[in-house]
């Protein structure tokens, strides 16, 4: 049930599909935006070296942690717009979604 994301139900009431679209399309751009600025925080070995060794590990450990979980949000978000598009409330997760949203 983990990769099952709700997704918004088109109805006369609610907003339009294109609305919905887009705004996650610019909250996708967000992601992406943020997703770049991360790489400028990668640790560098060299910013380490008085350190322990493990200490360098850990600290790519952490930063391979935070790009995945802005990868995530990036995935749900293409998850749902996809649903949204095809009609469906329920959207699944998958890997291949990697770009699908890409500007």
């Amino acid at each position: 049930m983990k990769n099952i994301l709700i997704a918004p139900l088109i109805h006369l009431n609610g907003d339009h599909k294109e609305t919905l679209i887009e705004a996650i399309r610019a909250a996708a751009v967000a992601v992406r935006d943020a997703q770049r600025a991360l790489l400028e925080t990668m640790p560098n070995q060299r910013n380490f070296y008085p350190l322990p060794h493990e200490a360098w590990i850990m600290a790519r450990e952490q930063y391979q942690s935070r790009q995945e979980r802005l990868q995530g949000v990036y995935n749900e978000l293409f998850a749902i717009a996809e649903a949204i598009q095809n009609g469906t409330t329920e959207a699944r997760i998958s890997l291949s979604a990697f770009g699908c949203l890409d500007t």
